[in-house]
């Protein structure tokens, strides 16, 4: 991140602070979603990957634990997604309607097969999901076009279809600023 409001010195006071949990991959100018999320991808470590994007924010502590929970548990599950809520900015002020998650009415079978009739439309986000990593780098191993999409969610979500299950978690744990 080559923003100019700090936040590349609040990650690093984080990763002084702790080492062993946090580590900074950091540019020296904007690479662009598609690059930085490859490089990114190439660099991590460890079983599971989630994400938290921009001004999104988690809101439940055990989210994380929650979903690696599930998918240690599991061997033929790729992802778990949890639900999550919208935040809009009206008037200048940021407003969450917690009434309405964006899975309300979705059933954990509306996360498998074909994604063209697939009633997800857009609600799946990548701050509500937890990847077993090795769906996310088998993208760039088989050199899949990625950057033919706009948007990484449902490219994704489509890899951890292919890999295996994927399952859901019926609580709001996370809040997507439009």
């Amino acid at each position: 991140d080559c923003s100019t409001d700090n936040t590349r010195e609040i990650a690093l006071r984080y990763q002084r602070a702790h080492p062993h949990l946090v580590r900074i991959i950091a540019w020296q100018r904007n690479v662009g979603l598609h690059d930085n999320a490859e490089r990114l991808i190439r660099a991590l470590r460890g079983e599971f990957v989630a994400f938290c994007e921009g001004d999104d924010y988690w809101i439940e502590p055990t989210k994380l634990q929650q979903q690696v929970s599930l998918l240690q548990a599991r061997n033929d599950v790729t992802a778990v997604f949890s639900d999550f809520v919208i935040a809009d900015l009206r008037r200048g002020r940021w407003t969450v309607d917690f009434t309405a998650n964006a899975f309300a009415h979705l059933q954990v079978s509306d996360l498998r097969g074909n994604l063209r009739g697939n009633p997800l439309d857009g609600r799946l986000r990548t701050l509500a999901a937890v990847y077993r990593l090795h769906v996310l780098t088998s993208l760039y191993e088989k050199n899949l076009p990625v950057k033919a999409y706009p948007f990484l969610d449902t490219f994704f979500l489509a890899q951890a279809i292919a890999s295996g299950n994927v399952e859901r978690i019926d609580s709001v744990n996370a809040v997507y600023r439009r």
